[in-house]
């Protein structure tokens, strides 16, 4: 009898123990989804300076953090010829790199180094260093007016890809958003600087850098 009520006691306590060991929490793996890639298409239109439009690029991409990117050489559109002055029209060339745009790219960056113009002022023809829409994803930048001085060309560069981000002008004089206003490009900084109030507006999953 004492050999059953210990077997009892025994088999209780051990089946006891086994249920109220507790399960292991099961992990559930939280994949966070990640922003996608800006695919981004730089154009040269004409003959450009090599070592210029590498420069721009680079830095451009580090700016902003562009990793998607490919870049392509195409003639100058003779539709966006002004004869009045030997200018082209920038409103013309972003049209035309509209219709370049066949792969969907969130950015087409235009890069001449002709002089180009916009009406604005009461005239057809009004020189400019860029020009882009806002928001969009064309824009232009010339290197003619800039006398093709590299860290100049590439602030222009980042305020037209600021303006297609739907970035307007910029009241801070020493952000590259500001508004030249028809003066020369003004540099400030070693290195592109945009202020806080710009950088708040313009990411939505992008961080810029600088």
């Amino acid at each position: 009898m004492k050999n059953k009520i210990f077997f009892f006691l025994s088999f209780f306590l051990i089946t006891g123990c086994v249920s109220s060991v507790s399960k292991p929490a099961v992990k559930t793996q939280v994949v966070q989804k990640q922003p996608e890639k800006e695919k981004v298409l730089y154009v040269f239109l004409g003959k450009c300076n090599p070592e210029l439009t590498k420069y721009v690029m680079a830095q451009t991409n580090a700016f902003y953090g562009f990793d998607n990117y490919s870049d392509t050489t195409v003639g100058l559109p003779s539709e966006a010829y002004s004869s009045l002055r030997g200018r082209y029209k920038a409103d013309g060339i972003l049209g035309y790199l509209q219709n370049l745009n066949t792969n969907n790219y969130k950015h087409v960056i235009g890069f001449i180094n002709k002089d180009i113009c916009t009406p604005k002022n009461g005239i057809a023809d009004y020189g400019i260093y860029g020009l882009g829409t806002c928001p969009g994803n064309v824009c232009i930048t010339s290197s003619f007016r800039l006398k093709e001085n590299f860290d100049k060309c590439l602030q222009v560069v980042i305020h037209e890809v600021g303006h297609n981000k739907g970035l307007p002008h910029c009241p801070n004089e020493r952000c590259l958003m500001a508004d030249a206003k028809g003066g020369a490009v003004k540099i400030y900084t070693k290195s592109p600087w945009m202020c806080d109030s710009c950088r708040a507006k313009i990411n939505k999953g992008r961080m810029v850098s600088g």
